[in-house]
């Protein structure tokens, strides 16, 4: 029998409609009903073509974090410490309007280490040429984590972005080798 030639029944699975499905399941029900099911449903396919394409929901979840983590949008600032102060900033902010998801990330160690790499990118470029202590950028991020689960999901309002200034100051000043 010949096989037929045209489109198949079902919708192929297009990455960036998955992964903005699944944070609109995010922002809608939260975490836990982020299901291969559910995202499927949504996009009009089956789980296992979604499970084809991602393997597991967490993988699904590590994409779409790296999909948020990429619109990380740092204005620009002068000056290494300005540059971090800004940087800073503007990752609480990410990391607060997507706490559920970052949570979970970094409950998770298998996820920790390419969140944690993505962020020391960053601090590098912040940082530039200046020598820093051994461990400053992860206790810098370990940090900036601790602080975005404290500020709420609409997040940075000026009152915690002042408090940030201030308690990363302490870091900061000690950041020097």
């Amino acid at each position: 029998m010949k096989r037929r030639v045209g489109r198949p029944k079902r919708p192929a699975i297009v990455r960036a409609a998955a992964l903005e499905a699944t944070s609109t399941i995010l922002r809608e029900a939260g975490l836990r009903a982020v299901t291969m099911r559910r995202v499927a449903a949504k996009l009009g396919v089956t789980p296992m073509a979604l499970y084809h394409h991602f393997g597991t929901v967490e993988t699904l979840l590590a994409e779409v974090s790296d999909a948020v983590f990429a619109t990380l949008d740092v204005p620009p600032a002068t000056g290494w410490r300005d540059r971090v102060e800004v940087l800073a900033a503007a990752y609480v902010d990410l990391v607060a309007r997507h706490g559920e998801l970052f949570r979970h990330l970094i409950a998770r160690a298998e996820t920790v280490p390419d969140l944690v790499r993505a962020m020391d990118a960053r601090l590098d470029d912040a940082f530039g040429n200046l020598e820093v202590r051994p461990y400053t950028k992860q206790a810098i991020v370990d940090f900036l984590h601790g602080f975005a689960f404290g500020v709420p999901t609409t997040g940075l309002t000026s009152r915690h972005a002042t408090s940030l200034r201030r308690e990363l100051a302490v870091l900061l000043d000690g950041a020097r080798a």
